[in-house]
């Protein structure tokens, strides 16, 4: 079995480990790319990337990892919630990151954890059109159901009609995402 005996540096950071002042905002290759805690990390495989959460500065940004480079792929650095295409698009602290390859649309679906803006954002890799997800199954705030069961609709920004909707279970104390 192989074993890591060693790690490196892909992006960002500074050769110095004990620099704890090596962040900011910058595009381009090895350390002199600029990060701001940085949370979720994931590799698409389909596009040979890796995607960075670039979380303090409201962005996500793109890896290539066989040139060690990054660059600001969505997000204005404005901290708000805006659906709009690439860098008019923007984030509140995104958090994490998944994809899903839609066979369908000949695409990766990226999805993404806006942690300040307290919902999910959905992106075709090829188009970069930002967009809110629509859940089902999650009650808007403040109204319950007599039913005793949790149902309905919400969305942050109440636009994304054409959205494919994302049903949730909900056991009383958390919702699940139905995938299947």
């Amino acid at each position: 079995m192989k074993t890591l005996k060693s790690s490196r540096n892909v992006v960002g950071g500074d050769p110095n480990p004990k620099n704890l002042h090596a962040y900011g905002d910058e595009d381009g290759p090895g350390t002199n790319a600029k990060l701001q805690h940085p949370l979720g990390v994931h590799f698409i495989p389909e596009k040979n990337v890796v995607i960075v959460a670039d979380t303090y500065n409201h962005k996500i940004k793109v890896i290539d990892p066989f040139r060690n480079e990054a660059f600001t792929w969505m997000g204005s650095g404005k901290s708000q919630l805006k659906d709009e295409n690439t860098y008019e698009s923007a984030f509140n602290e995104p958090s994490g990151i998944s994809s899903l390859y839609k066979k369908s649309e000949g695409d990766v679906r990226v999805y993404i954890a806006d942690c300040n803006n307290h919902c999910i954002r959905t992106v075709l890799y090829d188009t970069g059109e930002v967009k809110t997800v629509a859940l089902k199954g999650v009650p808007e705030q403040g109204k319950e159901e007599d039913t005793g069961k949790e149902t309905g609709m919400t969305s942050k920004s109440g636009a994304n009609e054409e959205e494919e909707d994302m049903e949730l279970e909900c056991d009383g104390n958390q919702c699940y995402p139905k995938f299947f």
